[in-house]
């Protein structure tokens, strides 16, 4: 939890998060800023969901009310539930930032599935989300492209390996 300080040049890895129905995950940022470091290997696996039948904790980070940048996030483990990073207000930003080599769970235990960036509100700027995919979960089949989820106007200037939404925001974007 950094509530308000700086995570900076660190290597976060192997961390699990279970049975909390909060906003949880390999990092939890609420208020302050991780900056040049790597996330990898961390996941939610929770089945509790929060309102709207929807599962939205970060598996490897939670942004509140902070800010990542020049992050990377790979190596998210199949079997984990939970958006490789979930961005989640208005005030929250993830810029200059990489999320690759991922495999999710296609489960799908309420409206959405797991994404490798997913975003309701907030910005998400000069990021890349490669080789994201989800694994088959019962009658849910397996997909090769899961990079992104939520709101696409949020994002500015991303790239992915497959989707004209976001990629024409590397070099369409005014914003």
């Amino acid at each position: 939890d950094s509530n308000g300080g700086t995570v900076s040049n660190c290597v976060i890895t192997a961390c699990t998060s279970r049975n909390n129905q909060s906003q949880v995950g390999g990092v939890y940022l609420k208020g302050g800023l991780l900056t040049h470091s790597i996330v990898e290997n961390c996941y939610q696996n929770n089945w509790e969901r929060m309102g709207g039948g929807q599962r939205k904790a970060g598996g490897a980070l939670v942004v509140g009310w902070g800010k990542v940048s020049n992050t990377l996030f790979r190596k998210m483990p199949t079997g984990g539930y939970g958006h490789v990073v979930w961005v989640a207000s208005s005030v929250a930003e993830m810029e200059n930032c990489t999320v690759v080599d991922s495999i999710l769970s296609s489960e799908n235990k309420g409206a959405n599935l797991c994404y490798g960036v997913y975003i309701e509100s907030g910005t998400v700027r000069n990021c890349a989300m490669f080789g994201i995919s989800r694994i088959a979960v019962g009658s849910t089949p397996a997909t090769d492209y899961a990079a992104w989820g939520g709101k696409a106007d949020n994002f500015i200037a991303c790239g992915t390996d497959g989707d004209a939404t976001i990629n024409d925001t590397c070099f369409l974007s005014t914003k």
